[in-house]
């Protein structure tokens, strides 16, 4: 008899063709597979057999006679087909009920504002001031091949930016759907509320982009969350991705609630691919490509396109207003982005075509340029199955102790300087939206994966309507915590 991690396992000696030493037969069991064992020991004479009872299956550890001939490996054999079972057991219990996950995050912004007199004639004056960009609770998980999350935003502001900057709303909804994966074909089928495949900057998390927010070239055009039902996934190799979607426009009630008799609709459809790239679990040395295209009618036959400098705090300072008896509209966009080692640089362009039945057309666009570089020798992460960048992972962390007999040890922490150069146009056959040019740069600061503190500085130049250009200066920062 032998006694192997606390469970006890026998032979009979008639069985064995020479002697044997107790200590090789013991093989030590998993601990599930001791969770699950029933000892149950019963002592006879000469040849004393010692009988086990186990659960799921009795008869895979009895001693019996070897069928092999090779009494450890018939044991080895009995053990790996318990082990089997066991695993079988477990996969099916997990299946059995979903998985529930919780995560959020906060981020707190400051800005102060410095105006030139014709941007205060044409604003009035800005406030300096702080505000929660974000605060945010999600609940997600996954039942076989089904996932879903639900992220409410507690920071007041709308997500499609229907409420005046600073104007609070109700608690609104962000990420809420319902997934599917794995299906043949398709890949992914997503149903409910997220963002349109639209913008390599606007479908990269807030928590990731390189500056405090998108740029004013992006921002008139982009539709960020609406109501829809989404196709998506990426080839074998995961250097090409494809999402294409059919979406509910966006209307000025916000979900949960969709109220509008003649709401638009919109197809959007995009497209990345990876021409150059290393390693994949590198992702190092990258080059992204990507066109989106999305065929949009209007709400109402209304539409307005606007946009506000890198805060925001401040105003929409390009703004269409209310663009009556529109028929549909088109957006085509081109994306771009290198990863050389510590550098990136990443450029969009967007451009509209707007068709007014018996009205001149119109046709507004938007482009901007980041480059940056990590001081510390990190990368930008890059999610090759999503075709976006990712969350920044420190070569070392942000710590500051004491030891015995090394005195204090630090870590640094990344550190990141960013530039990006960005320019919109929204004046043509008679809509004076105005136009804006804006520098912006940043220095970012990861403490770690989950905490960055950011600093950013933007000269805008603004011209309203068919006013004269108006500047104003801002600068800000954010303090940022996931989990």
């Amino acid at each position: 008899m032998a006694a192997c991690g606390g469970s006890v396992l026998a032979w009979n000696r008639a069985d064995w063709p020479e002697p044997v030493e107790p200590a090789l037969l013991c093989r030590r069991l998993p601990p599930a597979s001791q969770d699950n064992a029933r000892n149950v020991v019963a002592a006879r004479s000469d040849n004393a057999v010692i009988q086990s009872a186990w659960e799921p299956d009795r008869s895979l550890l009895l001693a019996a006679p070897s069928q092999s001939g090779n009494p450890i490996r018939d044991l080895e054999q009995r053990v790996a087909d318990l082990e089997a079972q066991l695993q079988d057991q477990v996969i099916e219990k997990a299946a059995s009920r979903p998985t529930v996950k919780l995560g959020g995050r906060i981020l707190t912004d400051a800005a102060n504002f410095n105006q030139s007199p014709f941007n205060m004639s044409e604003y009035g004056n800005i406030q300096n001031g702080c505000e929660f960009r974000s605060a945010r609770m999600k609940a997600y998980g996954d039942y076989e091949n089904i996932s879903y999350i639900i992220e409410m935003d507690f920071s007041g502001i709308a997500p499609n930016e229907v409420a005046d900057p600073g104007v609070l709303t109700n608690i609104s909804f962000r990420h809420v759907y319902l997934q599917v994966n794995e299906l043949p074909f398709l890949g992914h089928v997503r149903v409910g509320h997220f963002k349109e495949p639209i913008s390599l900057e606007e479908l990269t998390s807030r928590l990731d982009i390189s500056l405090m927010e998108r740029s004013i070239g992006m921002l008139p055009f982009t539709p960020k969350y609406n109501l829809g039902v989404m196709a998506f996934d990426h080839s074998e190799d995961e250097r090409m991705t494809w999402a294409v979607g059919a979406f509910k426009a966006a209307i000025p009630s916000q979900p949960p609630v969709y109220k509008d008799d003649n709401a638009g609709m919109a197809g959007t459809v995009r497209l990345t691919w990876l021409p150059l790239a290393d390693d994949p679990s590198e992702n190092h040395r990258l080059l992204h490509t990507g066109v989106i295209y999305s065929y949009r009618s209007s709400n109402d036959k209304v539409e307005r396109f606007r946009g506000f400098p890198n805060s925001r705090l401040a105003p929409y300072m390009v703004d269409t207003k209310p663009i009556p008896g529109l028929d549909a509209w088109q957006l085509v966009g081109g994306e771009a982005a290198v990863v050389f080692d510590s550098f990136h640089i990443q450029s969009e362009y967007l451009g509209t075509w707007v068709h007014r039945p018996g009205m001149a057309d119109l046709s507004f666009y938007g482009a901007y340029l980041t480059a940056g570089y990590f001081l510390t020798g990190e990368h930008r992460p890059y999610k090759r199955s999503a075709g976006k960048f990712g969350r920044v992972q420190p070569l070392e962390n942000f710590y500051r102790y004491r030891s015995d007999g090394r005195g204090i040890i630090t870590g640094l922490g990344a550190w990141q300087i960013v530039y990006r150069c960005s320019y919109t146009y929204l004046n043509d056959a008679g809509i004076w939206g105005g136009r804006a040019a804006e520098s912006a740069f940043g220095v970012n600061w990861y403490l770690n994966p989950h905490a960055r503190i950011m600093f950013d500085y933007a000269n805008a130049h603004i011209s309203p309507d068919t006013s004269p250009q108006s500047d104003i200066n801002i600068f800000d920062m954010r303090v940022q915590v996931s989990f």
